[in-house]
């Protein structure tokens, strides 16, 4: 995987704007192709058939985070002390360090949480288990995980530091470069042991 060329890529995308009705499976199947689209002008040429403006953004959005995804998982799997799981089809579903199985997640520092970035980076616990209880999918609460969180203090517009590749990858690296599981936050969910961390990426 090309990290530069899908960074350049990303930050081609000027607005996230949001997608203004409820996700359809007939969406889903109509943007499928955001799969094998790498290149930004070839998204634009692909949504111009399609005549709403909020399914182009839909489009654009699920593509911009899809790629994002894939190039984090790419950073994980390749960062050293990680033995990548894949699926039959070669795709990253998890990942393992000393045997201890991990999913990774790209997320934006939620200002629902009601504290600072900086109270966050402090108090990664507490961040955590809000983390946890708000998870939209359920199953998402038995596993452990490691957290990618951005944030941009200067401009606030926090989505864009998810096209950060190279930034991104620095951290991870150093994250990895000074691992130890006695790092790691213990949880307690729903009475299942989890195992946790933030990786913070903060544009400053």
């Amino acid at each position: 995987m090309d990290l530069k060329q899908i960074e350049i890529e990303l930050k081609k995308v000027s607005t996230n704007a949001p997608y203004k009705r409820k996700s359809e499976e007939s969406d889903r199947v109509a943007t499928r192709f955001i799969y094998k689209v790498q290149k930004f002008d070839e998204l634009q040429r692909k949504i111009e058939q399609f005549n709403q403006q909020d399914l182009r953004d839909y489009a654009t959005s699920r593509w911009f985070n899809h790629w994002n995804t894939k190039a984090v998982q790419y950073i994980f799997a390749n960062s050293g002390k990680v033995v990548p799981n894949q699926n039959e089809y070669g795709n990253l579903i998890d990942f393992s360090i000393n045997n201890k199985v991990f999913e990774s997640k790209v997320s934006i520092f939620p200002l629902k949480f009601g504290k600072s970035i900086e109270y966050a980076v402090e108090n990664k616990k507490e961040l955590l288990e809000w983390l946890y209880k708000n998870q939209p999918n359920q199953r998402d609460q038995s596993k452990n995980t490691l957290f990618v969180m951005v944030h941009d203090t200067l401009s606030k517009e926090h989505w864009k530091v998810k096209a950060e590749l190279s930034l991104i990858k620095t951290e991870v690296e150093n994250y990895f470069a000074n691992y130890s599981e006695e790092n790691l936050v213990e949880l307690s969910i729903n009475g299942t042991e989890i195992y946790s961390d933030i990786i913070f990426i903060i544009n400053k």
